[in-house]
């Protein structure tokens, strides 16, 4: 393609009357598209993203108060807008027996199978569509651009399905493929519907050497959408960074502002884009079962954002009449007003000399639905209805969270181990503590890593005494038993910091718990050894694993790549909220006081995340 005699297919979409519209012939070429992100050169500070370009407004349908306007009272301060670039489509008007062909700009079709008889004929594009044909239960039918890799990128498809309705087991239409090197390896959209409730369920699964690993909320999320025989329906996906993104609605009622579900993958580098129809192995629906697929599109997403002011200007003539817009991120909303002070525990988990891995501070507002990272950009789902901003005896944080019987994971970004890893965060037990569950007690946090002793559990026993776990694929590897607190001292409805730390010692694995008070300069201690095992990294970090934890607040929930003890850690200071300087009883942090106790007004936002049950991908 040669470039600017063949321009890009670029699009520019705006979200008025509920809906996405494409306003791209109404963006004037002559001025082009800008968009500026990140830092300039030589300064400290990253601006919030911009994107300028220039509408033709001749017929004043930019302008908010036109009346007559068709976007009147639609558009207006903080309208979001969002900028794609093409790179292939595929409205499926050939016809191709025993194969997909290729799409509308020639990239080839390649197709995998497992299940049942595999034929040629099960892939075919006809009337408007191509469709897979599939034999049997637990099989499924794959169709993939081998040809295009992508590491950023929005996918949108429609399919159909005829059946009446969906007996004895799940019917997986429409699950996309994402960033795939092969058979075995790829981002995967689990897209079903259920044969109990007929509903619409969605989630994110990493495949990675052909083995599942569920992204984000604990179970799969009802979309409330229910099934409806041979109805024209759309899904979307986008893939940036880390972070995976999907929406499912009926073509008919236009394309919803709001992402179902947002997780976090760990595959990353650029691959393939495919799409999969799957039957569950209990599934007795009448076979072979065919899916429908029509308006492929793949597009690399540019710009979101959102504009707030809408400048009419005009020639001289009157005649050209335009509206030059400039759209920001989120930044720039952020950025308005005085910025709030911290909480102290805060301050001292983000100015760390060694930074964590991963950092929750679980400060989010109290009308929040997920956690937002401090460190590590990997967003903590919450699968149930967490109480946020509830709890508030920490006077080193703003309210933290109270569990209310939700469970909340994150994957841990990759690092390269120091042979050593610290689990940390602030822990409340209510005087209501939990039953202890089957095999005694229930965990309060698990971290996973890629080692072969890849489950740590620190567990909660009734009464107030604590217990580790560790776990490997085949079964329990290490039962510590109860650890009981010394002095008469009892974990019930007093506040505490609890730090797991593992390292690495020659062939064996030595793990310790320790817990201190605000104000302790001594803590509790246990450790033991594990012999013969490898730790590896962190990847992931659950607490409450079970949704038995009702009344347990948690928060500030830290992975850091060293080993430390709790009366150690730089954070001490931060759980005594600095209380002061040296002469008054305080601490110092290097040379300077950095607070006196004080506490500050929330700092961040969640987005939304909602769970439904669980389904697997095979």
């Amino acid at each position: 393609m040669v470039f600017p005699q063949t321009p890009r297919d670029t699009r520019v979409e705006f979200f008025v009357n509920s809906g996405w519209v494409d306003v791209t012939s109404d963006v004037y070429a002559r001025d082009g598209i800008s968009i500026t992100r990140g830092g300039r050169d030589e300064t400290s500070r990253v601006e919030p993203s911009r994107c300028q370009f220039t509408l033709n407004n001749r017929s004043g349908k930019y302008s908010p108060r036109n009346p007559n306007g068709p976007y009147y009272g639609s558009i207006g301060r903080n309208t979001p807008v969002r900028v794609t670039v093409g790179k292939d489509t595929d409205t499926f008007t050939r016809t191709v027996s025993s194969g997909w062909g290729s799409t509308d700009l020639g990239n080839a079709w390649s197709t995998f199978s497992t299940g049942g008889t595999i034929a040629a004929s099960d892939y075919n594009v006809g009337s408007g569509s191509g469709t897979h044909s599939v034999p049997v239960s637990d099989a499924d039918r794959n169709t993939y651009l081998g040809g295009q890799l992508y590491g950023d990128v929005d996918v949108y498809v429609t399919f159909s399905l005829a059946l009446p309705s969906i007996t004895g087991d799940v019917v997986a239409p429409a699950n996309l493929l994402l960033r795939g090197t092969d058979a075995n390896n790829y981002i995967l959209l689990w897209l079903y519907v259920s044969d109990v409730d007929g509903h619409y369920y969605i989630n994110w699964y990493d495949r990675t050497g052909g083995s599942f690993f569920l992204l984000g909320p604990a179970s799969n999320v009802d979309t409330g959408i229910v099934y409806a025989p041979s109805t024209l329906m759309a899904v979307r996906v986008q893939v940036e960074g880390p972070i995976v993104r999907a929406k499912l609605w009926p073509v008919a009622s236009g394309e919803p502002y709001d992402w179902t579900v947002v997780a976090a993958s760990n595959i990353v580098g650029p691959g393939w884009v495919g799409v999969e129809s799957f039957i569950n192995p209990s599934n007795t629906n009448t076979k072979p079962i065919v899916f429908s697929y029509d308006n492929l599109t793949i597009r690399i997403p540019r710009y979101a954002g959102e504009i707030s002011y809408w400048p009419q200007r005009w020639d001289t003539s009157g005649i050209d009449v335009y509206v030059p817009v400039e759209a920001s991120g989120l930044k720039r909303r952020l950025g308005q007003g005085t910025a709030p002070l911290n909480s102290a525990m805060f301050t001292s988990m983000t100015t760390l000399d060694t930074p964590a891995i991963a950092y929750w501070p679980c400060e989010d507002g109290a009308v929040s639905t997920q956690i937002s990272p401090a460190i590590g950009g990997r967003t903590m789902f919450v699968n149930g209805t967490t109480k946020f901003a509830d709890f508030s005896r920490f006077v080193c944080s703003q309210p933290i969270p109270t569990l209310n019987t939700a469970t909340w994971s994150a994957s841990v970004p990759p690092y390269t181990s120091s042979g050593s890893m610290t689990l940390t965060y602030l822990l409340h037990i209510p005087t209501s503590d939990p039953p202890d569950g089957p095999g005694a007690g229930w965990p309060i946090s698990q971290i996973f890593t890629n080692g072969n002793a890849p489950q740590y559990e620190v567990k909660y026993r009734h009464g107030g005494n604590l217990q580790v776990n560790i776990w490997s694929q085949g079964g329990l590897l290490h039962d510590s038993g109860p650890l009981g607190l010394i002095n008469n001292q009892t974990l019930i409805d007093t506040l505490w910091v609890l730090c797991f730390r593992v390292r690495q010692n020659g062939s064996n694995i030595e793990y310790d718990l320790s817990i201190e008070m605000p104000g302790d300069t001594v803590g509790q201690f246990w450790s033991d050894t594990l012999t013969g095992r490898t730790m590896g990294t962190a990847t992931r970090v659950v607490i409450d694993p079970y949704k038995q934890m009702k009344d347990v607040s948690i928060g500030h929930i830290s992975v850091r790549n060293e080993y430390i003890t709790v009366v150690d850690i730089p954070t001490t200071y931060g759980l005594n909220a600095f209380s002061g300087p040296p002469e008054l009883g305080g601490t110092v942090v290097g040379n300077r006081v950095l607070s006196l106790g004080l506490r500050s007004s929330p700092g961040r936002k969640a987005g939304r995340c909602r769970a439904g049950h669980r389904s697997s991908p095979r």
